[in-house]
């Protein structure tokens, strides 16, 4: 009858494990889309050059770093609290 224990030990193992990866991924996947998106908008405020030198590293860092920054965050409030319940 001890099965049951051991059994509910090796569910929450694996669902630890699952929400570890969950969280690697996201991690990942916001790194990745942070550095496409800091090119993206550099490439755009090299466009509008005219209107001020300082718009090549404003765009990246007002639209795409400090948002980044903020979701990561997020993300580690959320997993910090899912892990200890």
């Amino acid at each position: 009858m001890t099965k049951p224990a051991s059994e509910h030990t090796s569910n929450l193992n694996v669902a630890g494990d699952l929400m570890q990866k969950l969280h690697k991924f996201l991690e990942l996947a916001l790194i990745s889309l942070t550095l496409a998106a800091c090119i993206i908008l550099y490439t755009v405020g090299l466009d509008h050059a005219d209107l001020g030198y300082e718009r090549r590293w404003t765009y990246p860092l007002f639209f795409a770093l400090i948002p980044a920054f903020c979701l990561r965050s997020g993300l580690q409030y959320l997993f910090k609290n899912t892990n200890r319940t």
